[in-house]
């Protein structure tokens, strides 16, 4: 049977006359600890645990099933997977601008090769927080923060063209939709 209930493991448990956390080879021993834990069993399904211990020494817990969950959870990680490839592929970078601080939040990893940073400076960028990596051209950068200034004050998109110089001093041409 493909839906394993709490009433399914402890019929199981009593039909064996053992317990069922020592039949199923994937979960272990209940946990007095009164930690919360999950686990798959046999068939394949996952169940969330969520157990204490009562004062007389008793175990009170909650078991769910979470297999649509867990499901749901490695499809999305495949989706990112594939989505973080095919950015990666088309040379997509993207970012997030904070408006009231005025200050770049967050950029992909992709944005800051785009910008020349090694996988290994971004890691150290991004960790301490700092996504202000965009280089702009001297001679396009009096267009650029125009673009961006008009556009706080207005709320309006941009679409626009414009040189970065990159971190080995290369030039590198940019289209910005934002």
């Amino acid at each position: 049977q493909s839906d394993t209930t709490w009433m399914d493991l402890h019929r199981i448990s009593t039909e064996r006359g053992t317990n069922v956390w020592e039949s199923e080879p994937s979960v272990p021993p209940a946990d007095r600890s009164g930690k919360d834990f999950e686990r798959r069993l046999s068939n394949g399904h996952w169940i969330d645990i969520r157990q204490r211990q009562t004062k007389t020494g008793n175990i009170v817990a909650i078991h769910v099933d979470i297999t649509e969950l867990r499901q749901a959870e490695e499809a999305l990680q495949r989706s990112q997977t594939i989505t973080n490839e095919a950015v990666k592929i088309a040379h997509l970078g993207h970012w997030t601008y904070d408006v009231v601080n005025r200050k770049t939040s967050y950029c992909s990893e992709e944005y800051a090769r785009i910008c020349g940073y090694t996988d290994e400076e971004y890691s150290v960028m991004a960790a301490a927080g700092n996504f202000e990596f965009l280089n702009i051209h001297p001679d396009d950068e009096a267009r650029v923060r125009q673009v961006y200034e008009n556009s706080l004050s207005t709320q309006e998109h941009w679409n626009m063209e414009y040189r970065i110089v990159r971190t080995d001093s290369s030039v590198g041409h940019v289209r910005e939709i934002a």
